[in-house]
């Protein structure tokens, strides 16, 4: 059984979890959280942790776990430990995704001087320390004593970045700057600002399991049927990818962003019962009048929906001060049985998101999600509907590492 203060825990985790985000070379963990409500009543809890690891050729691989808990009944009531959808009753997933990021390069001369900079700073640092290295620094003195070096080099370092150097061995450009020592990966990383940029390339491939528990009340035999309480857990499944990729302007980006995922999972009978029980009279002026007390409840038992999900967004980003992304696009939903009581939904959204804390590596993210929707039943009627999302999230990018959502 799920503990009912759990969301509340799991959220003081995953939003201070940022500031603790534990680095070490070319390998980090990256946690994240997303708390999410909209206008529609539904609330979702996210937490994950990442681990990062430098591939060659400019990009990094990520596996990422993560544990989404959601509720029909709001945010307040995902924050309720009294609340009774948070006991055993609360869907939940497990994730695993595994993204390939493609790492930025600098754009502009500044930049790209930048970076040459903090690349001879990082060698130098990294050199000084083979005089006493320690364990994580031998194998970069390994590859230092076999590139000679310009006498002096590091002395005039400031006056002689690397790209003003002859571009042939042997100089400290052509050793891999992941093969540095920690201490000066680090150097390169606070020096140049690359951490601000997002990744102008990346493919996350994921899958999720999780369960459902649903209350119904399950029709008898007989002239009119008995109607009796009746509980099915479900077992949900997921799988997709979704890429994102940037193209750069004179002072901002454009980004195309892509999704396609396959899902399993129970949904709701759509029908529904009510039932007053008698409670007495209330005495009013002229009289007295029978009371009673109604309530309601889904009838019939949840059915299995297999669907396939597409969507597809443009949008812009601000690179100079990493502050806004906003982007446009529609989402498709086509459920590949007929127990489902849609036969397709297409959404159109228009996400807008702040970092509102400016920080230079995780950020705290307002995500804020207006959208409408036209769902057209199987029955042949339609529906339109306006929903409002707002999301904090505390996460390292402005992109989703997501492979079910953009």
């Amino acid at each position: 059984m799920i503990s009912k203060a759990l969301p509340i825990v799991l959220l003081a985790w995953g939003m201070a979890g940022p500031a603790a985000a534990v680095e070490g070379g070319s390998r980090v963990f990256v946690p994240e959280a997303r708390v999410k409500g909209s206008t529609e009543g539904e609330a979702e809890l996210e937490v994950s942790l990442g681990y990062r690891v430098a591939l060659d050729k400019g990009w990094d691989r990520q596996v990422r776990l993560s544990y989404e808990i959601g509720t029909q009944g709001g945010l307040a009531e995902l924050f309720d430990p009294e609340a009774e959808e948070l006991g055993a009753s609360a869907p939940w997933n497990l994730g695993v995704t595994y993204s390939f990021l493609k790492l930025s390069t600098p754009y502009s001369q500044e930049e790209k001087l930048e970076a040459a900079t903090a690349q001879t700073g990082a060698w130098c640092l990294c050199a000084q320390r083979c005089k006493d290295p320690q364990a994580e620094d031998k194998a970069f003195c390994e590859l230092m004593a076999k590139t000679p070096m310009p006498e002096n080099f590091c002395d005039s370092a400031g006056k002689q970045p690397l790209t003003s150097l002859p571009e042939k061995p042997p100089h400290p450009y052509f050793i891999d700057a992941s093969k540095f020592c920690p201490a000066g990966v680090q150097h390169m990383e606070k020096e140049t600002q690359a951490h601000k940029r997002q990744f102008p390339q990346s493919l996350n491939l994921g899958a999720s399991v999780g369960r459902d528990e649903f209350k119904f009340l399950r029709a008898g035999e007989g002239t009119p049927p008995t109607l009796t309480p009746g509980t099915k857990v479900g077992a949900n499944w997921s799988a997709g990818a979704s890429a994102v990729w940037l193209t750069p302007l004179e002072d901002s980006f454009m980004s195309f962003e892509a999704l396609l995922g396959f899902s399993s999972n129970f949904e709701p009978a759509t029908g529904k019962a009510r039932w007053c029980i008698p409670r007495g009279n209330v005495a009013q002026e002229g009289g007295s009048y029978p009371a009673e007390t109604c309530k309601e409840s889904i009838l019939g038992e949840p059915s299995r929906v297999q669907a396939l999900t597409g969507a597809f967004q443009i949008g812009n980003i601000d690179q100079k001060v990493n502050t806004y992304r906003v982007a446009a696009g529609v989402q498709g939903y086509v459920p590949l049985s007929s127990e489902s009581e849609d036969a397709f939904r297409l959404s159109f959204a228009v996400p807008i998101y702040i970092n509102f804390t400016g920080g230079d590596d995780y950020k705290g993210i307002i995500r804020v999600g207006p959208s409408v929707t036209y769902a057209n039943k199987r029955q042949g009627e339609s529906v339109t509907t306006f929903a409002v999302s707002l999301a904090l999230l505390g996460q390292r990018q402005l992109f989703t590492r997501d492979f079910d959502e953009l």
